[in-house]
């Protein structure tokens, strides 16, 4: 094998004998892809061969780029493909083609339809070269855009530094003018003056010089007196002088370490009130610079700080053909965040919650918001908790690609009813669909490659997650790591304070309105239709290791499960189920059973060591797309662990994941929700 370098085919090898073998194209007619390794057959000849291949456009790629260009290559090689396929003329063009390698003799057609799925090495590096400077051109746009950045911050280091150096030269301005007072002080005291007699703050004295005796002037700085050219110890000055030439009183001058209003007095009394007023301008107008100076750099705009990160929407490609519509008929949608790094084949799915509708009208309502048609849906989400890229909020799934899927179908992408009209009016319930066109396009965008999968949901996005997890497991690698996680989605098949059973019934229409009961094999004949919805009973047959995280008194289940409104004429539970700080003891009982009724139908699933369960006592619904409860100082925790920590132990088999909180309220880390007003059903 050659170096890898870009110098075209070996000289040992003529082109002739290293010509690239066919290229064997997945075909959507046989039922999906083929496996990478049949994709493209080995020609004994290319083993011969340089790594290194010359395309069209003259560039060389190494067979380690080709591997990592394959991903993104795929997806756009099958969209074109498709297209060619589709024209009369595809037949016409590979021939042409066949012949012109010298494959095919003038006139021959294909032997089967797999034949006719093979296209010249030419045709494929055709396309294959126009990918790569479409990809070319997208990274230079990248870096164009990243460069700009880098400037606009290179821009504020600028100004900071500005601003820093202008005050530092303002220190210097005052450091100067407090050595200017200070050498003032200095020369005030060796010229010594008589202290005005009213202020009284320093006394003078001058002394003729005694003949023969030469200048006799006090030293206390260092103890000795001067007798002409002798220095006299003070131990024999008493000795040495005679009384009438003593050392006269000292001048009393102002030590060095004197306040600094004495040398101000000082040196206003030296240069008068002319200089004291010019000093005093000086300062002002030093202090009017610094000012001046502050405002003007304080008011230059700044590059806007990191906001959260938005994920644009995607919508599936070719939906009305594959059936997969939202409950108007709109195409459904998801958004998609790469991962990067050690990331970059890992991959976190999660699935929208939003409730369920059980008859028509209410699905007509979902029709005109964003839980039934992608017309309404944000062009962009914030990604957070679970699904944010920031490490600090997310340490264990940060760089993975994570895809946020769009929840518009009214039954937690279970419905797959082909007709289309209901009374006369149009509703699509295809969230079976939904979910298999989804995940088709996100295996070709590097799904089908994940060494490691995640799904999650949240509410009736958790119970989809129940629903499908098994599905998922199937799509993947067999030696990929894959296991699930239903935040809020744990809902419970209790009475309510009425006695009735207010969610089986619930469930029901939705499962008889979008004919769920076929897609559930593990319900019998004598099953009310709405059990076979709830995950007491869709758990019981899933494989797949699952994560439960819920909280005891979920909010949602509270207000439309345990206290719904009709089972509640008198609102005596409206307070209660608004804040449950003001439950009254005997609610508080009743919630208590509630409680207890969750953690008798997890009963067995606390047995399985390769499940994991987070259940606190808050009072909330979901907790995992929310930075302040999934992973932050203020976190709710359970043993010492947040939610984050837990789930992270878990899913990489750091330990086994057990965490069941005591009763309400027992756990001051809890973030209880208080409501204006009840969650919309």
């Amino acid at each position: 094998m050659s170096d890898g370098s870009r110098t075209g085919w070996p000289p040992s090898a003529s082109p002739q004998s290293c010509r690239p073998p066919k290229l064997a194209v997945p075909s959507h007619k046989h039922g999906g892809f083929l496996p990478p390794d049949h994709r493209r057959p080995v020609d004994p000849d290319m083993l011969k061969c340089s790594s290194t291949y010359r395309y069209e456009d003259g560039a060389g790629i190494t067979r380690g780029e080709e591997e990592q260009l394959d991903v993104k290559l795929d997806m756009e090689l099958d969209m074109k493909l498709d297209q060619k396929t589709s024209q009369g003329s595809a037949r016409e063009e590979r021939e042409t083609c066949a012949r012109e390698e010298g494959d095919v003799q003038a006139g021959a057609t294909p032997k089967n339809k797999d034949e006719a799925d093979i296209v010249s090495w030419r045709e494929y590096e055709a396309l294959r070269n126009g990918t790569r400077r479409e990809l070319r051109a997208h990274g230079e746009g990248l870096a164009a855009d990243t460069e700009k950045v880098t400037k606009k911050l290179d821009t504020n280091d600028e100004t900071v530094n500005a601003i820093q150096v202008q005050v530092t030269d303002i220190q210097r301005c005052i450091q100067a003018l407090q050595l200017a007072v200070e050498n003032l002080t200095q020369q005030q005291q060796q010229q010594p003056e008589e202290e005005d007699s009213v202020h009284g703050d320093f006394e003078q004295q001058q002394q003729q010089p005694a003949a023969g005796r030469g200048v006799r002037r006090g030293n206390r700085g260092r103890g000795f007196v001067e007798l002409g050219a002798r220095r006299v110890p003070p131990h024999q000055q008493d000795d040495d002088l005679d009384p009438p030439a003593r050392r006269p009183p000292p001048a009393r001058m102002p030590s060095p370490s004197a306040p600094a209003s004495r040398h101000l007095r000082l040196w206003w009394r030296r240069r008068g009130r002319g200089g004291a007023v010019a000093a005093t301008f000086a300062v002002a107008l030093l202090a009017a610079a610094l000012l001046l100076s502050l405002s003007y750099y304080a008011s230059l705009p700044l590059a806007p700080a990191p906001g959260p990160t938005l994920v644009g929407l995607t919508l599936v490609r070719r939906a009305e053909e594959k059936g997969a519509l939202c409950l108007d008929g709109s195409a459904p949608g998801y958004h998609l965040q790469r991962g990067s790094g050690a990331g970059s084949q890992s991959w976190l799915i999660h699935l929208e919650g939003g409730g369920w509708c059980r008859n028509l009208k209410s699905c007509a309502s979902r029709q005109r918001s964003i839980l039934g048609s992608s017309r309404y849906m944000e062009s962009q989400v914030e990604f957070a908790g679970m699904l944010s890229d920031d490490q600090d909020q997310n340490p264990d799934f940060y760089n993975w690609n994570k895809v946020k899927i769009r929840y518009c179908d009214g039954a937690s992408f279970s419905g797959n009813v082909k007709e289309e009209f209901q009374n006369g009016t149009k509703f699509f319930f295809r969230g079976q669909r939904i979910w298999e066109a989804v995940m088709d396009e996100l295996l070709l965008k590097g799904l089908r490659h994940a060494k490691q999968a995640f799904l999650t949901g949240c509410s009736a996005g958790g119970l989809a997650t129940f629903i499908h997890c098994d599905d998922f497991h199937a799509l993947l690698p067999k030696d990929s790591r894959v296991k699930c996680l239903s935040d809020g989605g744990f809902f419970l098949d209790v009475e309510d304070i009425s006695n009735q059973r207010t969610l089986r019934a619930f469930y029901s229409d939705v499962v008889r309105l979008q004919d769920l009961k076929r897609r559930f094999l593990h319900c019998s004949s004598s099953m009310d239709p709405g059990q076979c919805f709830f995950p007491r009973e869709v758990v019981k047959v899933i494989r797949t290791p699952v994560f439960i995280l819920n909280p005891a008194y979920d909010a949602w289940q509270v207000q439309h499960v345990l206290a719904p409104v009709a089972s509640d004429p008198q609102h005596s539970w409206l307070d209660c189920k608004l804040d449950i700080s003001k439950c009254s003891p005997n609610q508080l009982e009743i919630l208590q059973g509630f409680r207890k009724e969750l953690h008798d139908a997890i009963g067995e699933l606390k047995q399985k060591k390769d499940w994991g369960i987070f259940i606190d006592s808050c009072f909330i619904h979901c907790q995992s797309l929310n930075s302040f409860t999934w992973h932050s100082p203020s976190s709710p925790r359970v043993n010492n662990k947040t939610i984050a920590e837990a789930v992270g132990d878990w899913f990489f088999d750091r330990r086994e994941v057990k965490e069941l909180d005591c009763e309400y309220p027992c756990n001051p880390s809890c973030h209880n929700l208080v409501f204006a007003k009840p969650f919309k059903g």
